[in-house]
C-alpha cells in the first residue's frame, strides 16, 4: 500500500487520511454486523430477574420473557413484587 505524502500547513509532512478513513469504515462496519447478529440471538432467550425487596424482606426469581416472547403471568408477578409497599 503506497501513502502519499503531503506537506501541512506548519511546513512539516503529513499521511493522506483515506486508508485511515478506510479502515475506520471497515472496523465500524464489521462491529455492526456482530451486534446486529448477536441481538437476534438475544432476543429468543428466556429472560428473568432475581430480586430482593429490602423493605418486606420478600424475594423472587421472575421470568419475564420465554422464547423472545413476553410472559403475561411474569409481567403480572413482576407488577405486584414493584408495587408500593406503603399501600400493603
Amino acid at each position: 500500500m503506497k501513502h502519499k505524502m503531503t506537506t501541512g500547513p506548519s511546513g512539516g509532512s503529513k499521511i493522506n487520511g483515506r486508508p485511515l478513513k478506510r479502515f475506520g469504515a471497515a472496523i465500524l462496519i464489521g462491529c455492526l454486523i456482530g451486534f446486529v447478529a448477536s441481538a437476534g440471538h438475544a432476543s429468543a432467550e428466556d429472560r428473568a430477574l432475581k430480586l430482593y425487596f429490602g423493605h418486606t424482606g420478600e424475594r423472587a426469581v421472575i421470568t419475564y420473557k420465554r422464547n423472545g416472547v413476553f410472559d403475561q403471568a411474569g409481567l403480572n408477578q413482576l407488577n405486584h413484587f414493584l408495587r408500593d409497599w406503603r399501600a400493603d
